[in-house]
């Protein structure tokens, strides 16, 4: 196992130092060493947090490394391992689940981890603001004695019912059911947990085991395997279907807009539309990069295009307020505007049925909407051809 790349963090990297590697010269290749796991031992799955990294190894140990204020590598305590001399490999100690107990899967979430065990249960630690452990409160697990190993306690996900499948994001976690349903718990704010609102679950009594409520996937329609990143969640369907619901502020499930999904009623189920990858495309991998960004999804074509792209995907258009203005009159630069306009960009444009003009966007540095300089705060501001009016704006938090 070799890890590489921003390592002042925690040493997340576990190379017993806080040094980046990949930066520069000489750091890569035979100059990059592997990561001690102990005398012959070697890892068989990783998974990785945002300054934590997870391994479970070829004798069945699973080992965590990397920052532990949250108490997310599970030794009991809040001391990093993996940024000094002698915390790896053998001086590193195997996290304890329990008595019998042994991880099947690892899943990193931001700032805690989660395993599958081989009872096809699930535990996590660490990190627990929105609920995202499972436990019913909302306190930190793991960062001291007496939490971990027999005090670990298996998350609920309803009578009788066991874990196929788990992923973990930013602060929520997703599972698949052994009768293929699809449970959430944690961070909700934008309706990544699927089931209508933006509440979060797991964080009090009474939410979890069998409180907890399925996200619908749509009429006749099952999952059979989940995936999340940042605050969006995403699940393929046993059609080889793709759909994802949860934060959309980049268009991330897909739909063509930037509305969030499944933060209220009616916007699951039948209700949500699978991904449209193109006439002929299927779901062949969806990988979960990491706890902070979205799945990368690979498709397979099944069938050739009928005819030739009419466009360069490679090339995108992202016009400016200035180079947009004169086609729709100078004025609504002020209207969105008060500053610079370099870096202010359309998102849309579109006009309806009574020739009105609509420019949707962010504004940033300088603006008007922006509560500080690199806030990007969403905008829709409507031309009728005589005056410009705002919709909406986005600033820290409030519709205005």
């Amino acid at each position: 196992m070799k890890c590489w790349g921003e390592n002042a963090s925690g040493g997340r990297l576990g190379y017993g130092d806080i040094s980046d590697r990949g930066d520069g010269a000489n750091e890569m290749g035979n100059y990059l060493d592997f990561v001690d796991l102990g005398t012959n031992r070697k890892a068989i799955q990783i998974s990785l947090g945002y300054y934590h990294t997870m391994a479970i190894l070829d004798n069945g140990d699973l080992k965590v490394w990397g920052a532990a204020a949250d108490g997310q590598i599970g030794q009991g305590d809040t001391y990093n391992r993996g940024d000094n001399a002698a915390e790896m490999g053998n001086d590193l100690d195997a996290v304890e689940l329990g008595a019998g107990i042994w991880a099947k899967s690892a899943i990193a979430g931001e700032y805690y981890s989660c395993v599958i065990t081989t009872q096809d249960n699930a535990a996590c630690w660490g990190d627990n603001d929105n609920g995202q452990l499972g436990r019913g409160d909302d306190t930190d697990y793991g960062g001291n004695s007496g939490e971990m190993g027999d005090d670990l306690t298996m998350i609920q996900v309803g009578s009788g019912r066991t874990i196929i499948d788990m992923c973990a994001a930013q602060n929520q976690n997703c599972v698949i059911r052994d009768d293929s349903s699809v449970v959430c718990w944690g961070d909700n704010i934008w309706g990544m947990l699927g089931i209508g609102n933006s509440t979060d679950i797991g964080d009090d009594a009474n939410e979890m085991g069998n409180y907890l409520q399925s996200a619908n996937m749509g009429s006749g329609r099952t999952a059979i395997e989940i995936h999340c990143g940042g605050d969006t969640s995403c699940a393929v369907l046993d059609d080889n279907s793709f759909k994802c619901w949860g934060d959309n502020f980049r268009g991330q499930v897909g739909q063509g807009h930037f509305s969030d999904i499944a933060d209220d009623p009616n916007e699951m189920g039948d209700y949500l539309p699978p991904i449209n990858f193109g006439a002929g495309l299927s779901i062949l991998e969806c990988d979960d990069v990491s706890p902070t960004a979205s799945p990368s999804i690979n498709f397979s074509p099944t069938d050739m295009p009928s005819s030739a792209p009419t466009m360069n995907p490679t090339q995108s258009y992202n016009p400016t307020l200035s180079s947009l203005a004169p086609s729709i009159g100078v004025g609504i630069i002020d209207q969105i505007q008060h500053g610079s306009i370099q870096s202010d960009y359309i998102w849309g444009l579109d006009i309806d049925s009574e020739g009105d003009f609509y420019v949707m966007g962010y504004t940033s540095s300088g603006s008007y909407f922006a509560s500080n300089a690199g806030l990007r705060d969403p905008v829709a501001i409507k031309y009728d051809g005589t005056t410009f009016t705002e919709i909406w704006g986005y600033q820290s938090g409030d519709f205005n």
